[in-house]
């Protein structure tokens, strides 16, 4: 009975530890890595067995089909306006 748990266990481990790295290999992006053209993200019919947090992407343009994980959402920055621009006459010398 140990050696049967023990055994279980190391599967357990196994399973754990591939996950982990197949988490660690999936990219985060949106373009295709074969063409580096943009994805479109699919539904397949067994789509329910990935985590949430990876989508099915699908490249048109050469065909490429695989996963990618979710890109973060990251709220709008601040907008940088710039201010009015202020011109110096050249004649008259820097205020001190």
């Amino acid at each position: 009975m140990i050696a049967f748990t023990v055994l279980l266990l190391l599967v357990v481990l196994r399973l754990v530890a591939v996950g982990f790295l197949t988490l660690l290999v999936i990219r985060p992006v949106r373009d295709c890595p074969a063409c580096f053209r943009d994805t479109a993200l699919v539904r397949p019919r067994w789509s329910f067995l990935l985590p949430p947090w990876i989508q099915w992407r699908w490249c048109s343009s050469c065909g490429w089909e695989g996963p990618a994980r979710k890109e973060p959402v990251l709220p709008p920055g601040p907008v940088h306006r710039p201010g009015p621009m202020i011109s110096r006459d050249e004649s008259t010398p820097p205020a001190r």
